[in-house]
């Protein structure tokens, strides 16, 4: 609960002669507690006390939904004698737990007044102790002394949870009789006030269909017809200075707290696959999903199913030959997956149906007799992302590890196919061997390959990232030695991932709320480690800096954090170890580690050569990835040094604006 005293209104208010009174909250609620401590009979009472200067009117208002409570608001004088009695009020706008209004409106002078806010509690169980009801209120008093003509009150000021798919009704308040120009009288209203008066979001602009004045001609009715777009903020533009006054002066637009006018749309999003439905047992706006779908955005599939691309099929269930007759299945995840047994490994479109590497004589796999000295068990890449467990189940894939690295071949090529627009990130980390990547498109009609992106450097990460439509693609990797190799099993560190981008949309989106107002990475500089220290934080974000606009400079680093420090040498000689881990989201955007030694903030680039350097004996090392994670644990002699947080390739902003 909020704390007791943003709970509900103020207990007590002054009213003066030259100041217009506003307040307004669409969150208030009595809870339990402060129900049984006050309620007489079946009664509750929370009253207000108004201290008055000023001859003027009062206005109140209070929402609820009436199908679990019954407000209405009293008026009282100094003696406690009623004055006034609230009724019901029919408007249209209403939040999503808001079905009900009671209005009160009645001339004051100075003196001591009482304001009752009454709930009938008829049929009501308080005995649940986190039981309470919300409601709105406002109450507005506007000054007795005429100053500039102005808005005193727009009515509702704010909304919450609202139906995209029903109406908008406001009432404006002026402090005195207004009308339109002379030259606009023959317009119809609406159509002039639409030139003053809208809601706009970041998605959408929404005029008012329907404008009327009372009899007075100091209230203006506006009603917005829907759709709204779901889950959007909508924002009220009011421009007075298209009003006049009986004398021809313009009114003044409003200013300060009373100018903020929101209106937010309930933001049950069922991405195509279900119905948004209000629970009134919570009120909140939830996803009603369509067969085969569930979850709480309706992008998971339900028991019995499970995803395939941006879908849901059946189960499938093991049988005897599914693994081959040299494996184990395992269904639980709705598919068959199977562990093959040693000497195996899958085929391109069979389980456990060839023999794995180091192994002949399939279908008896035994191990080869081969040189000691040459034998490797390094995992090989895949040449294709289309087979069991990768791309052909899901329509994704995500693959990290130490992978081995043939020089003899001096390449490695990766073909796959995406039936629906997806992300695809790869990186490769720093390697004496200069690793190069290549994406190649394939023209589905002539087979022809084109290069659509690269990624070419030499001792550092290589990355691609881009979002890539339905077609075949081609990842290739060359090799470049410079120098001898002393092992004959090379391995490099390999992270790639490929998603369906409405499914990567649904992930995003329950975390890209920290992008909005991302705070700001701690500041770590000069520390001295004299022994253990140790830091965590967590819920951090970044954004790619404004001025990045060109293709070339949005596939360089982004080293956007740093942090100096000195290893002292121990009275024991040992040396320091450090551990570093940064996790992130890998897709969405990842963030690496970098430890160079000195201050000179060079990147790990030797400024007389312009070469890259490799390995903390050069005065740098690399953080190694470790799924969605980037590590680094190096053994440190006394010394200064320099701990960078940095992007490989700066964001995509058609995934997310931040990376966190």
């Amino acid at each position: 609960l909020p704390d007791e005293i943003d709970q509900v209104p103020p207990e007590s208010v002054t009213l003066r002669p030259t100041v217009d009174f506003n307040i307004y909250n669409s969150r208030y609620i009595f809870s339990s507690e402060r129900i049984t401590l006050n309620k007489q009979g079946m009664a509750f009472s929370y009253r207000i006390t108004i201290t008055s200067t000023t001859n003027s009117t009062l206005n109140a208002q209070i929402g609820f939904d009436f199908l679990a409570n019954n407000y209405y608001l009293v008026l009282l004088d100094s003696t406690k004698q009623q004055l006034a009695k609230g009724a019901n009020d029919g408007s249209e706008n209403r939040n999503s737990y808001i079905n009900f209004v009671n209005s009160l409106q009645y001339p004051i002078g100075p003196g001591t007044y009482y304001l009752d806010i009454v709930e009938s509690l008829y049929n009501k169980n308080f005995n649940m102790t986190v039981y309470c009801h919300p409601f709105s209120f406002s109450m507005t008093v506007p000054a007795s002394i005429q100053g500039s003509p102005r808005i005193i009150d727009v009515s509702p000021s704010s909304g919450r949870q609202l139906n995209p798919n029903s109406p908008i009704v406001l009432v404006i308040s002026f402090s005195e009789a207004v009308n339109v120009p002379t030259a606009a009288a023959n317009l119809p209203l609406a159509e002039y006030v639409a030139t003053a008066a809208f809601l706009w979001s970041y998605n959408d602009t929404v005029y008012p269909d329907y404008a009327s004045f009372d009899d007075s001609n100091t209230l203006l009715t506006l009603r917005f017809e829907p759709p709204f777009q779901e889950g959007d903020n909508y924002h009220l533009t009011f421009n007075a200075n298209k009003f006049l006054t009986a004398n021809g002066t313009q009114v003044a637009n409003q200013t300060g707290y009373a100018a903020s006018h929101e209106f937010r749309m309930h933001s049950c999003r069922c991405n195509d696959r279900g119905t948004c439905r209000l629970n009134p047992a919570t009120n909140q706006w939830t996803c009603v999903c369509d067969i085969p779908f569930a979850g709480p955005t309706c992008g998971q599939c339900m028991q019995g199913y499970h995803p395939a691309g941006s879908g849901c099929v059946i189960d499938t269930l093991c049988t005897n030959t599914t693994c081959s007759g040299h494996g184990i299945c395992d269904d639980s995840q709705g598919y068959p997956v199977c562990t093959c047994y040693e000497g195996y490994e899958n085929g391109w479109d069979t389980y456990c149906s060839r023999c794995a590497e180091g192994y002949e004589g399939y279908p008896d796999c035994k191990e080869m007799e081969e040189d000691e000295g040459t034998f490797c068990t390094a995992p090989i890449l895949p040449y294709s992302l289309s087979g069991p467990g990768l791309l052909g189940f899901s329509g994704r894939v995500h693959l990290q590890g130490e992978y081995y690295l043939d020089v003899n071949k001096k390449t490695h090529s990766i073909a796959f196919t995406l039936n629906e627009t997806s992300a695809f990130r790869v990186f490769t980390a720093p390697h004496y061997v200069d690793i190069d990547l290549y994406l190649l498109s394939v023209n589905s009609s002539t087979q022809r390959t084109s290069v659509i992106d690269s990624a070419v450097s030499y001792y550092q990460g290589e990355t691609i990232f881009r979002v890539l439509s339905p077609g075949s693609y081609i990842l290739k990797m060359n090799y470049i030695l410079w120098k001898t190799l002393s092992t004959d099993c090379n391995t490099y560190n390999v992270e790639l991932a490929i998603t369906p981008l409405d499914e990567l949309a649904v992930e995003v989106e329950a975390v890209n709320a920290a992008c909005s107002s991302p705070p700001v990475v701690p500041i770590v500089n000069n520390v001295v480690f004299t022994g253990k220290y140790s830091e965590r934080w967590t819920g951090l974000s970044v954004r790619a800096p404004v001025n990045v606009t060109t293709t070339a400079a949005r596939k360089t680093p982004n080293y956007f954090w740093a942090m100096n420090f000195t290893v002292n040498p121990s009275e024991d000689h040992s040396v320091a170890v450090m551990e570093v881990i940064v996790g992130s989201r890998f897709l969405q955007g990842s963030v690496n580690l970098l430890i160079e030694s000195g201050t000179a903030y060079q990147h790990c680039k030797n400024t007389a050569t312009g070469n890259r350097l490799a390995g903390l004996s050069d005065g740098c090392v690399y953080g190694i990835n470790d799924d969605n994670r980037n590590v680094i644990r190096q053994t440190l002699l006394p010394g200064q040094y320099t701990l960078w947080l940095f992007e490989p390739i700066f964001q995509n902003s058609s995934i997310s604006s931040c990376t966190i």
